[in-house]
């Protein structure tokens, strides 16, 4: 079965459509797990159609590739089975099984084509215009035309196609601008819409266009490529600015090597070329060369009128805030992704303790937990028995008080380039006299932040690990000084640790979680220049918007500019929009976001929040 192949189910007569419900007709994965999707009922024929493929690794499917679905479709003697327009049940329940492509399976497609002789070029939406083309010199009409696709500052650039493409074939860099002095701005590519069908559509609300609405409704689309500029475009001199398409992309492959015989094969990351070519289902190239003929002018809307914008994209640290936010389970990451999201570990276990306070001797070798503490005044005494002994927290990991331990083994044990989880699995599961002799190590893994107000002193080396951030205003002391190592962001004055680069920080494959838990981050003042005399407005994106789920998972807020760092929730008090603000100047941005125990793993990301305000007069922009 393909990532986009609907099921049909034939029956003898006509169905009634109120009997037809994903409880009578479930298609469930190994886990129990349900396949996203809509039911379609057609007189005799009952339809399933998986979810639409977006994403570039085509994991946000109706589909998981790889995985095995049962189908069952209910019949008597169930009452909520299937029906007949004139009542009758379905005469039994019938179950079978099937199976989805997997991304490692050569040589079989991942789509199926529906109309495979037919092939639509890229087109720019909305269709570009021809006017009178300037002179270089003094902008006086020259005589001929050429064609324009007008974007504002912070724009993005869209294609159309009339059929349905292939998500993995859209690649970050592979469409560029450059400006008429060789200035290259990288454009991120993001599949919005990609559906079988084309039809005419309203403008998507998350569209970044500067164009009437009315005007997204002319032409026919199924596929809508969004062109995301990464930075801000200049007008004046830089415009217009061409489009630029790169057929091969550079980037990089693990790749495993053999330095010498009988040596392990060590993981090294090699230059890599892949192509950049946008494709439909079929496999069929759909990119238009004539693209590159149309000029994108800069227009700078309202810029005379004292108004301010800031786009904010994530792809800086440097406004990114380090303190840590009161009342949530970890710090979100800010990195250079261009996304604000939740970097959970699959390291940091099951959780099927709950929430623990730790005090006293223990004697655990691997403790799951939720949350875990070590309380202020307290005394957590870790096994002296020779070996690993690792403490996991899906949350926060508090060590508030004092955490010892004390053993006769050693550790000879050094670190490969792979997975955390491998390694951790690989520790602990070796037999015990190896494991006294060369893995006598203290882990301490969280989800979310690391937090340790009071004192660390174990006679073993020490790895601190943490989805969210280590924060250290406490004492650490491992077996030696030169034995406490650190994997994540984040540290404090009373940590002198070194970085652990060979591990990898590696996500869960499936959603692990026992209870909720909040991750947040805040930014540093914004706008960083220039007098803010009124708020105007605030948008912000994500993994989904709030108007198209009930709990998109993350919210935007906002608050005035911190006079000292926030120490109990109550010193936040921020506002769902800064017009909501009682005084005017630099705000701060509030970035929460929510995962929750379910059937997949999918956190939340917010990748944009774009701000306008009106400005004090002579303020540098």
């Amino acid at each position: 079965m393909r990532l986009n192949e609907d099921l049909v189910f034939h029956f003898s007569g006509e169905i009634d459509r109120t009997s037809v419900t994903h409880d009578c007709v479930r298609v469930t994965d190994a886990q129990g797990r349900r396949a996203r999707g809509r039911l379609d009922v057609d007189g005799p024929r009952v339809r399933f159609v998986p979810a639409t493929v977006l994403a570039p690794d085509l994991s946000d499917g109706g589909y998981v590739p790889g995985a095995t679905y049962q189908v069952e479709i209910a019949g008597f003697p169930r009452p909520d089975g299937l029906r007949g327009v004139d009542g009758a049940p379905l005469a039994a329940t019938y179950r079978w099984r099937f199976r989805v492509v997997a991304l490692t399976d050569e040589g079989r497609p991942y789509f199926e084509d529906r109309d495979p002789e037919r092939v639509r070029p890229l087109r720019l939406f909305p269709a570009p215009q021809s006017v009178p083309k300037p002179r270089r010199d003094d902008d006086k009409p020259s005589g001929g035309s050429e064609l324009r696709y007008e974007l504002g500052p912070l724009d993005a650039i869209y294609l159309r196609c009339e059929e349905p493409l292939d998500p993995s074939s859209l690649v970050d860099g592979a469409f560029a601008l450059r400006s008429r002095q060789g200035v290259e701005v990288r454009l991120r590519s993001r599949l919005l819409e990609n559906e079988p069908d084309a039809a005419l559509r309203p403008r998507p609300a998350r569209a970044r266009s500067s164009v009437q609405p009315a005007s997204w409704q002319r032409e026919l689309r199924a596929a809508l490529v969004e062109l995301t500029p990464v930075t801000r475009l200049a007008g004046g001199l830089s415009s217009p600015w061409s489009l630029v398409f790169h057929p091969e992309v550079r980037t990089t492959r693990v790749t495993l090597i053999r330095f010498l015989p009988g040596w392990p094969a060590l993981p090294v990351l090699v230059p890599h070329f892949r192509s950049g070519v946008p494709r439909d289902l079929g496999g069929h190239a759909v990119w238009e060369p004539a693209l590159v003929q149309v000029a994108f002018p800069i227009v700078e809307r309202g810029r005379d009128d004292g108004r301010g914008v800031w786009l904010e994209e994530f792809v800086d640290t440097r406004l990114r805030s380090t303190l840590a936010v009161p009342g949530c389970d970890g710090t979100a990451t800010w990195s250079d992704t261009g996304r604000v999201e939740v970097r959970f570990l699959r390291a940091a276990g099951d959780g099927r303790l709950g929430d623990l306070e730790l005090s006293g001797p223990q004697s655990f070798r691997d403790l799951h937990s939720v949350r875990a503490v070590v309380p202020s005044g307290s005394t957590c005494t870790l096994s002296s028995q020779p070996g690993p002994v690792v403490v996991r927290a899906q949350g926060t990991l508090r060590i508030a008080g004092r955490l010892e331990r004390a053993t006769g083994g050693r550790s000879t044990f050094v670190f490969g380039r792979e997975k955390l989880s491998t390694w951790l699995e690989r520790v602990l599961t070796a037999p015990a006299e190896i494991a006294a002799r060369e893995m006598d190590w203290t882990v301490l893994v969280a989800g979310g932040d690391l937090v340790i107000e009071g004192e660390i002193d174990v006679s073993t080396p020490l790895l601190l690990v943490a989805g969210g951030r280590i924060r250290v205003t406490g004492t650490v002391r491992g077996g030696q000084p030169t034995q406490v190592f650190r994997l994540g962001e984040g540290g404090g004055a009373g940590l002198t640790a070194s970085n652990v680069d060979e591990l990898e920080l590696d996500p869960p494959d499936q959603n692990p979680l026992r209870s909720t838990l909040r991750f947040a981050v805040l930014s540093g003042p914004l706008p960083p220049r220039g007098t803010v005399v009124e708020w105007l407005e605030a948008e912000a994106h994500g993994s989904s918007e709030p108007k198209d789920a009930a709990n998109p998972g993350w919210s935007v807020r906002y608050l005035p500019e911190f006079a000292r760092a926030p120490a109990v929730p109550e010193d936040l008090q921020p506002v769902d929009s800064p017009e909501l603000l009682e005084r005017p100047g630099s705000i701060q941005l509030l970035i929460e976001l929510t995962v929750e125990p379910g059937e997949r793993w999918r956190p939340p990301f917010v990748d944009s929040v774009r701000l306008a305000w009106l400005e004090s007069k002579g303020s540098e922009r």
